[in-house]
């Protein structure tokens, strides 16, 4: 079954370069279908995420674009610490080798299904270690050879999801870390 949607473009604020960043999106890639809009966010359906995301690389190198960051998803699930914990599990040693060194980064909060938790979200680095602890490899802050990046968004602007992306950093493109901004 194919994920809601597998690629998450960011931009800079405002509908004019709203409107400039999805001229770039359609111009730029096959037939990508918009799943939603949310403010600075687009969150797209395209054939191949990690493909996109170099189209992006190497079109916006040496161009003016409101795009501030193009993600690729490797899973979409319910934001609960244990699913992510799950999925992160199945899908690291897919994407990662077994002595690459790792670090796990996370914008927003997970919640916890624990009856023993207190409702809610939980703290981001409870939430980290409790994945962490699937991952046997290294953990490196500075420079990990392996991302694993936890995205949670609202799709619709009610459904609450947690993205996932796993693979070396440069997977995810920051537009101005490579204009060295």
């Amino acid at each position: 079954m194919p994920e809601a949607f597998n690629l998450i473009i960011t931009h800079l604020p405002t509908y004019r370069n709203y409107i400039v960043a999805r001229r770039q999106v359609l111009d730029l890639l096959n037939r990508p279908i918009i799943v939603d809009v949310q403010p600075n966010v687009m969150f797209l359906r395209v054939d191949e995420s990690d493909k996109a995301v170099e189209s992006f690389r190497r079109a916006l190198v040496d161009k003016d674009t409101p795009i501030l960051r193009v993600i690729p998803v490797d899973k979409v699930v319910e934001p609960y610490v244990e699913e992510v914990s799950e999925w992160v599990k199945r899908v690291f040693y897919e994407k990662c080798s077994n002595k690459s060194s790792f670090a796990i980064r996370m914008d927003g909060h997970l919640y916890s299904r624990d009856p023993e938790k207190v409702k809610g979200w939980l703290p981001r680095d409870e939430a980290i270690k409790i994945i962490a602890s699937e991952i046997n490899n290294p953990v490196n802050l500075s420079d990990p050879q392996c991302l694993v990046y936890i995205k949670i968004v609202q799709l619709y602007g009610y459904t609450e999801l947690a993205s996932l992306t796993i693979g070396p950093p440069s997977r995810i493109l920051s537009i101005p870390k490579m204009k060295g901004y």
